[in-house]
């Protein structure tokens, strides 16, 4: 009988089909065998106050950092310093500001939407935990 490659090799009853890169080792969202998958909890944050924050103060990332979403936060208070400076520099800065301002009040109100739906990542604050 001959020698059939490892990807060629036909399904065997009772194994679980696996990359042959990846044979024996979990993936990495899955827990070990013997382990719990692990509960997230329940913030003690708002996710109607994040997306209030976020719809009056959006422009400096306020309902980001009250979510714990700091990387966000800090992209969006970049973003608006960045506007802020281009306001200074005439004919080129104020067309590039005029693109990054309304970017900007966009992003807050996706924010704001997202917050109030709970949707995506939006539901839970930068540790992972559910907001309330």
């Amino acid at each position: 009988m001959q020698q059939m490659p490892p990807q060629q090799q036909p399904y065997m009853q009772g194994q679980p089909a696996a990359a042959p890169y990846m044979q024996g080792q979990p993936m990495p969202a899955q827990p070990m065998m013997g382990q719990q998958m692990q509960q997230r909890g329940q913030s003690s944050k708002s996710a109607v106050v994040a997306g209030i924050l976020s719809f009056f103060f959006g422009g400096w990332g306020i309902g980001n950092f009250y979510a714990g979403h700091t990387g966000a936060g800090v992209g969006q208070i970049i973003l608006f310093f960045v506007t802020v400076l281009l306001i200074f520099i005439p004919i080129i800065g104020w067309a590039i500001s005029a693109l990054t301002g309304p970017a900007l009040g966009i992003w807050a109100l996706i924010d704001t939407i997202m917050y109030l739906t709970k949707a995506g990542g939006h539901a839970y604050d930068g540790d992972g935990n559910l907001l309330q």
